[in-house]
């Protein structure tokens, strides 16, 4: 249901997303995306993971949103990375991530991160410590 494509600015559908699914409360998008995560991990839930996956290729496509609210990107920014800690070490060598989007998904936010503020250090350190461990 989510167009997962990094090249276009995905702040539209985020905010669409926001207004029809989640009553405009941008903890509940926070919410979904840690619900995604945890039903992959515990329950080996590959809809959950496709769930996760399409919303974090989303909100790093969103560049206009890191403009407008900085804020409710940097928590999503925390959020992911407090994800990422817990991955298997294997999850990015395995075959169900083998198409593995979020390198270049976290390399698209760091771009956004960059064009949307000239002094965006404190996402974009985030960001790219992501991108190195990933990496």
């Amino acid at each position: 249901f989510l167009d997962s494509g990094c090249n276009m600015d995905g702040s539209e559908r985020i905010a669409e997303l926001l207004r029809e699914r989640f009553s405009g409360d941008w903890r509940e998008l926070l919410a979904e995306i840690q619900v995604g995560f945890v039903l992959f991990l515990v329950l080996s839930s590959l809809e959950a993971l496709e769930a996760w996956k399409g919303l974090v290729a989303l909100l790093c496509s969103s560049g206009s949103l890191m403009r407008q609210k900085p804020d409710d990107m940097a928590e999503f920014v925390r959020v992911l990375r407090r994800q990422l800690e817990h991955v298997p070490a294997d999850f990015f060598r395995d075959e169900i991530s083998s198409a593995n989007f979020l390198g270049p998904a976290l390399s698209n936010l760091v771009e956004e991160a960059a064009a949307a503020w000239d002094s965006a250090s404190n996402i974009e350190s985030d960001v790219e410590s992501e991108i190195h461990t990933v990496g």
